[in-house]
């Protein structure tokens, strides 16, 4: 298997029939078996090839397989250490989301595509020292300097009067107006004419965070069918949603929005992307480590990376880092759960109403809001 093939695709085949889809066969060519090949192989040599194998989010898989590896040698890191790894996330997820925003859905008026790239290199040449185990050369970070940069390219673009996602906002629907106003010309004709586009609700936010869930997920990535499970992943049989969405309503305090009308739930969406890239100068400020969540299973890191919440587990055989060999290795992405064949992609499209010209701009807006970074194909069947 060659590089080119690890991000694989989504296969989407979509029955309509009268203004109404009546059944969607989701299939994924994305390679879960791929971390087979990592068994065998010396923990550091592994830790070496996780970022060139997954490019994508490659700071958030770093870390996430960092802290597996600690978690299961039992070492623990200094602060310094978690708080550097939980800035390189989270300016991580500032370039995805900015970059999504400004290639997908506004236009970049004033460049803000490339500055954001500039940001992010400084950041990653600054606090590379911690993407290593255990690193032995601790360094002081400066969260304030880094988010006072970052405010700097977004506040002339990002508009300081966006209706924040409270519940009287969204009954007052005060949000749709200011997200609508700045689209691509290009999108406005499709979120104007979507009104009459009825769709479902999706599935309720995944909570890495509860140590219950935690082991219910080891315990599956433990079981003979581990690879299946990575592919469609479930907790107590019951589907979720991990995304800078559902990160929004649970920081928010909010449930799932049942809209109905289509264009309020995607411009609703895109109100929580926009919102979630709009607060990152003030999370990285205030020195939290909310992107690193806590696992209480042994050989489990778990990341909270720009798409959803990012697992690895990992088993070793030794017991010093130079030593160590990996036996078991599983990776649970956010686009399994969110990509199920009865996930959040799923449920919001079937049995909706929809007009078969807009159809595929609606499956291509939806992706792009749930995951904007992974590949796909369109079949319809009408």
């Amino acid at each position: 298997m060659n590089l080119s093939e690890l991000s694989g695709q989504l296969n989407i085949k979509i029955k309509w029939r009268e203004g109404v889809i009546e059944q969607i066969d989701l299939t994924s060519s994305r390679p879960q078996k791929v971390t087979s090949l990592f068994n065998g192989k010396l923990l550091l040599d592994l830790l070496n090839l996780i970022p060139m194998l997954y490019s994508l989010c490659g700071i958030a898989q770093k870390v996430a397989a960092l802290r597996a590896a600690e978690s299961a040698l039992n070492i623990r890191v200094f602060p310094e250490v978690d708080q550097a790894r939980n800035l390189l996330v989270q300016a991580e997820t500032a370039r995805e989301l900015g970059l999504r925003l400004f290639t997908d859905w506004y236009p970049d008026e004033r460049g803000v595509k490339a500055e954001l790239m500039k940001w992010f290199s400084e950041v990653k040449d600054e606090y590379d020292w911690a993407l290593q185990i255990d690193p032995a050369s601790i360094r002081t970070t400066y969260p304030s300097e880094i988010a006072n940069k970052l405010l700097d390219i977004l506040e002339p673009v990002l508009s300081k009067k966006l209706a924040s996602e409270t519940k009287e906002c969204v009954e007052e629907d005060i949000w749709e107006s200011s997200v609508l106003r700045s689209l691509k010309p290009e999108l406005k004709s499709f979120f104007s004419s979507s009104e009459t586009i009825e769709l479902q609700s999706g599935c309720p936010d995944l909570d890495m965070t509860d140590f219950t869930v935690q082991h219910k997920v080891a315990e599956s990535l433990k079981s003979n069918g581990a690879y299946q499970y990575c592919a469609a992943p479930v907790v107590n049989g019951e589907n979720f949603e991990s995304s800078a969405y559902t990160r929004r309503l649970f920081l928010n305090g909010l449930k799932n929005k049942d809209f109905k009308c289509g264009r309020k739930a995607l411009l609703f969406r895109l109100n929580a992307l926009e919102k979630t890239l709009q607060l990152m100068p003030e999370q990285i400020r205030s020195g939290s480590k909310n992107n690193l969540i806590h696992s209480d299973v042994t050989g489990m890191g778990i990341v909270q990376a720009a798409r959803g919440v990012l697992i690895h587990h990992m088993e070793l055989d030794g017991h010093s880092v130079s030593d160590s060999v990996v036996t078991d290795y599983k990776i649970v992405a956010p686009t399994e759960w969110n990509f199920h064949p009865q996930g959040t992609f799923v449920k919001m499209l079937k049995g909706s109403r929809v007009n078969l010209e807009q159809l595929p701009i609606l499956v291509e807006s939806l992706i792009r809001l749930i995951d904007p970074c992974v590949g796909w194909q369109l079949e319809l069947d009408t």
